[in-house]
């Protein structure tokens, strides 16, 4: 346990300290922002009728709820898939493997560093949410679901990610190959069941 709480402690200062991630995070809260802004002009918000509020306030839950799982999605197997790769392209990953480590250990604590880049997007996101609950139509249970929702999502992308980037000798392969296995985990049963 000691192991994973090293490698955790050493990837956590690397990926918090990355200015790239602060700005990742900010462009994700600005991204979801402006994508509620937009739902909301087009949908002809009406303050002074109530009954419009709460469909509007649902509308635009809704919408924010899948623009975020989307941008989880896409963004989550991207910043975890380089944990490994950039190690071996650097050449320390055989330094690390020859620390009184054990490979699950390594694993582990870069997963939760670098896992928790992702949860940061989904935290990011609340307090639009909570903004939006503000219009009503929105009951708290279903706030709920969708941020569980979202957190499984956002460490599953995570898990895929990390798994990629053992696989692939390259960032950008394991980019690729996380982000076609999740498109493929996806988009798969969709698929088979329409075209069934």
């Amino acid at each position: 346990m000691t192991g994973i709480s090293a490698v955790c402690a050493r990837e956590g200062r690397s990926a918090w300290s990355d200015p790239r991630n602060a700005w990742n995070a900010t462009a994700y809260a600005f991204t979801l922002s402006a994508c509620c802004l937009i739902i909301l002009t087009l949908r002809g918000f009406d303050p002074s009728n109530s009954q419009s509020t709460y469909q509007t306030g649902r509308d635009v839950f809704l919408w924010f709820g899948g623009i975020q799982l989307f941008l989880v999605s896409v963004l989550g197997p991207g910043f975890v898939a380089p944990v490994l790769a950039e190690e071996r392209q650097k050449g320390t990953l055989g330094l690390i493997l020859l620390s009184r480590l054990a490979p699950s250990e390594i694993v582990l604590g870069k997963f939760i560093a670098h896992g928790s880049l992702p949860l940061l997007g989904v935290a990011a996101g609340l307090p639009i949410l909570l903004l939006i609950t503000t219009l009503g139509g929105v009951s708290p249970a279903e706030v709920a679901a969708v941020y569980s929702v979202l957190i499984a999502s956002a460490l599953l992308a995570a898990a895929i990610g990390c798994w990629a980037s053992a696989r692939n000798e390259s960032t950008l392969g394991a980019m690729v190959t996380g982000l076609a296995f999740w498109g493929a985990l996806v988009l798969g049963p969709t698929l088979a069941t329409s075209a069934v």
